[in-house]
């Protein structure tokens, strides 16, 4: 999940105002705060998410614990693609800008998703999970 993802931005096409800001030095932490901000929001999201389906999927959803094990699995995975979009542009709103120029992010997003249908619904032996209705 996260190679694909990884590729994605490796290959994404900079943008001018990207070019146009001064390089930074050796010493500026590699993590910015604005980086820090994204990626304590992002988990505190999945763990308030993941813990309240762990603990309380059952009684909320209605499900045995096999199919709680998957949803879980399941979200993760979907909280994971979400924050590849979030990830894209830091210090935007619109993380969607200019997401049509980028295919091969895209395209690894489908593949993610693909990937994911199909160890949810044809490898349940291999990843251990049920079928979702």
């Amino acid at each position: 999940m996260d190679t694909l993802g990884a590729l994605a931005f490796a290959i994404e096409q900079p943008t001018k105002e990207f070019m146009d800001k001064p390089p930074v030095g050796r010493i500026v932490p590699l993590i910015t705060n604005i980086m820090w901000r994204n990626l304590l929001a992002q988990a505190m999201y999945q763990i308030a998410v993941l813990l309240t389906l762990q603990f309380r999927g059952e009684s909320i959803l209605g499900v045995s614990e096999k199919v709680k094990g998957t949803l879980i699995f399941n979200t993760f995975v979907l909280c994971q693609v979400f924050n590849e979009f979030n990830a894209r542009k830091l210090e935007k709103k619109n993380v969607f800008e200019g997401i049509h120029k980028n295919r091969l992010f895209l395209g690894i997003i489908r593949i993610t998703i693909v990937l994911q249908v199909v160890m949810v619904e044809f490898l349940k032996n291999f990843a251990n999970t049920e079928r979702l209705n």
